[in-house]
């Protein structure tokens, strides 16, 4: 399903309702699939200002996944990394959106 400014706010709750469970991902493709779609929400993050909140709880329930599933993830795909990047751009949109005020 493609994601576009009347789904993404629904799509970004549901998968933080999934990462509610981070402790317990087991696969790295789970690692990979939440640093995907993350990197998708960004695009609308500057008309949905509610994303931005939902990516960083997203990105911080992440941070319980096993340091193992973690790795491979990263070796895989850089999907740790992708996420911090997203988690900075967010800060960045706020920044900016906050000096503009």
């Amino acid at each position: 399903m493609p994601i576009n400014n009347t789904n993404a706010l629904t799509l970004a709750r549901q998968l933080l309702d999934y990462t509610v469970e981070a402790a317990h991902f087991l696969d790295m493709v789970d690692v990979i699939y939440v640093a995907q779609m993350i990197e998708k929400f960004i695009s609308f993050s500057d008309e949905i200002h509610e994303l931005g909140a939902l990516i960083v709880e997203m990105a911080s329930n992440m941070m319980l996944v096993d340091e193992h599933i973690l790795w491979l993830a990263q070796k895989e795909s850089a999907a740790c990394t992708r996420m911090v990047q997203s988690v900075e751009s967010i800060a960045g949109l706020t920044l900016t959106s906050n000096s503009q005020a």
